[in-house]
């Protein structure tokens, strides 16, 4: 990207903030807040599989798992997943 001074800018880098470690189970997202809707954005279907009912109790299982991954590497979640 450097030689041809391309820029480069990631959309959704964190998984829309999953891989933050701040969301937990049973936790409410702001009516004003896209992820309310269950990750219910028409055909986006990586907003469903992150947000959805179905698969948020599931994905915050695995964020967890990656949380002691990334202490084993002395990182934080973010720094992990990036």
């Amino acid at each position: 990207c450097a030689a041809h001074e391309l820029g480069v800018m990631a959309y959704g880098s964190l998984a829309y903030g999953m891989l933050t470690g701040a969301f937990h189970a049973g936790m409410r997202f702001d009516e004003s807040d896209w992820r309310s809707r269950g990750g219910n954005l028409g055909v986006i279907n990586l907003a469903r599989a992150l947000f959805g009912p179905e698969h948020f109790p599931r994905n915050l299982k695995v964020v967890d798992e990656i949380k002691t991954l990334a202490t084993g590497y002395h990182k934080t979640l973010p720094q992990f997943a990036l």
